[in-house]
């Protein structure tokens, strides 16, 4: 579990198209922390690792794994 204060993200508001005081012509983009990317990155890692070395994936995954391409193989 991360404290509270590892959670800490600043939000940044880009202007998309349309009229600039409505909010809802607005991308939001959270910035966070290098501790929280780190982590995250570290996670990421280890449990695509316990996932490959515990054959745990199935043949058929081909979306969000290294060297997949999305077409499955006939």
């Amino acid at each position: 579990m991360f404290h509270s204060r590892l959670k800490y993200a600043e939000i940044k508001l880009l202007f998309n198209k349309g009229v600039k005081n409505n909010l809802v012509n607005y991308n939001h983009i959270s910035l966070l922390t290098s501790f929280s990317k780190v982590t995250g990155n570290i996670t990421c890692v280890r449990l695509y690792q316990h996932l490959y070395t515990n054959n745990i994936l199935v043949n058929e995954q081909f979306g969000f794994t290294k060297n997949v391409i999305t077409v499955s193989h006939i």
